[in-house]
């Protein structure tokens, strides 16, 4: 009888120390799959900060008149001499949809599109969310229904970005996520 006892407990340490390394491991794949997304998340946000750098610090540049010809919450469209050739060209920017995102299990994917002089748009981008602020000299966001008119437009002096990124797949039932904000005061708008 007290053979069968020492067995049945031994039996019962047993699987409770082999239930207790299961979990760890599950615990571990876990860890390792959101830390797996959050640097791609991260490099995402990266990649997207240089594109924006490289074409925001520009707006205007070498540009006499109309230096931004859109304005908008989700639409930004200027005029700049981008690569340097002296002759000025017209950058848009604006967001997508998330129905043009069918690649991606996250349902708030949605495209950021670039179009240069006039091509076709493309996509340089995936983001939760996109919004452009406008800001003049004062530092005072100019509303979005002012920059309608040109006028107003030529008081943006500083141009800001918020954005957001999030995993393309959830980890459990969350997506991932992370938010990046960048204010641009280019020169040639002063």
């Amino acid at each position: 009888m007290n053979t069968f006892l020492e067995t049945a407990g031994s039996f019962i340490i047993g699987g409770m120390i082999l239930l207790i390394i299961i979990s760890f491991n599950l615990n571990m794949n876990t860890n390792s799959i959101e830390n797996i997304q959050n640097a791609f998340i991260l490099n995402n946000s990266v990649v997207n900060a240089s594109i924006f750098d490289y074409d925001l610090y520009k707006v205007g540049f070498r540009a006499t008149s109309n230096k931004i010809s859109i304005a908008d919450s989700n639409r930004l469209k200027f005029a700049a001499d981008i690569d340097n050739n002296s002759i000025i060209d017209t950058i848009e920017y604006k967001t997508g949809t998330t129905s043009d995102m069918s690649a991606t299990f996250n349902p708030n994917d949605q495209p950021v599109l670039r179009k240069l002089n006039g091509g076709s748009y493309y996509s340089v981008a995936v983001v939760s969310n996109l919004i452009f602020s406008y800001f003049d000299s004062l530092g005072t966001k100019i509303p979005y229904g002012y920059l309608a008119y040109q006028t107003n437009r030529d008081r943006i002096r500083t141009i800001k970005i918020e954005a957001s990124f999030q995993s393309d797949e959830p980890s459990d039932t969350t997506y991932g996520g992370l938010n990046w904000t960048k204010t641009y005061r280019p020169k040639n708008l002063r």
